[in-house]
């Protein structure tokens, strides 16, 4: 298995490194696609003569993380693209690779304009601020509740919906969290 081209008359398989399914796929500013599949992650290659192939990055992961399954969701962003699975979340760049674990579950990522945030069960909602993973502030409520974010159209927020309540997210990062005891 792996990715699916179609060149406007004949769909293609772009296979991964391992044969396995892919789960997501991102497009960087450059025209690049990243790939996250079941147990690998990488990008496809579309300058090779011989037409595109997938390029994998596992090696790039340490090797005490390389047990991951599915990369469910693939984001690129000004700090690298970041991959993320149930227990682990990878940011790849050119320099370097980061690595962070979950003691319970990364839930769901949610891009938001310029802003990454990660539902982490038991933890509430997290921020990937400058190649780092930072708690939002009171969000703690949120930890055990399914919560979904979604871009409301404005340059400057967007909604969040736990127990079918909409809240708009403002400016103020952490103000709409207050509410949700």
């Amino acid at each position: 298995m792996g990715a699916l081209e179609f060149d406007g008359v004949h769909w293609r398989v772009i296979a991964t490194t391992n044969q396995s399914v892919v789960r997501s796929l991102a497009l960087g500013n450059d025209g690049r696609i990243y790939v996250g599949a079941k147990g690998d992650l990488g990008y496809i290659n579309k300058a090779r003569p011989q037409g595109a192939q997938f390029v994998s990055w596992r090696d790039r992961i340490p090797a005490a993380y390389r047990n991951f399954q599915d990369i469910r969701q693939t984001f690129v962003t000004e700090q690298g693209v970041l991959f993320v699975a149930r227990s682990y979340l990878f940011l790849i760049n050119d320099q370097e690779v980061r690595s962070w674990t979950s003691e319970s579950a990364f839930m769901k990522a949610f891009q938001l304009n310029d802003r990454i945030l990660v539902k982490e069960q038991d933890t509430g909602l997290l921020e990937l601020r400058d190649g780092r993973l930072e708690p939002v502030t009171s969000t703690q409520p949120l930890a055990d509740k399914a919560t979904l974010l979604q871009n409301n159209g404005m340059k400057s927020g967007a909604d969040w919906y736990p127990r079918r309540r909409i809240f708009p997210v403002g400016s103020n990062r952490d103000a709409p969290f207050s509410d949700a005891r």
